[in-house]
């Protein structure tokens, strides 16, 4: 199965403020033959952030790349041990 769509995506977080859990939202639309895993991550995004498309400030990849040459060139090693930091 393939990537979660952006409608579909909208559609999960509409549901999820509805109230629905993940399991009533895989049962709503038994045809997209979603990952419980999936909705439930989704799901979780929504509560977490409000938004099941938007991404929070600091979540892309420019971060990840500015710690990771910050962490080199100045020898701070607290940034070593963040996750998207591969030394």
């Amino acid at each position: 199965m393939g990537k979660v769509s952006r409608v579909d995506k909208l559609r999960m977080q509409t549901l999820s403020e509805l109230g629905l859990g993940a399991k009533a939202i895989i049962h709503a639309y038994p045809h997209k033959q979603w990952k419980l895993s999936t909705v439930q991550k989704i799901c979780h995004r929504v509560d977490a952030s409000g938004s099941a498309v938007e991404r929070q400030a600091g979540s892309g990849t420019i971060f990840c790349v500015l710690a990771f040459f910050i962490s080199k060139t100045v020898g701070l090693s607290h940034l070593k041990s963040h996750n998207c930091v591969k030394v």
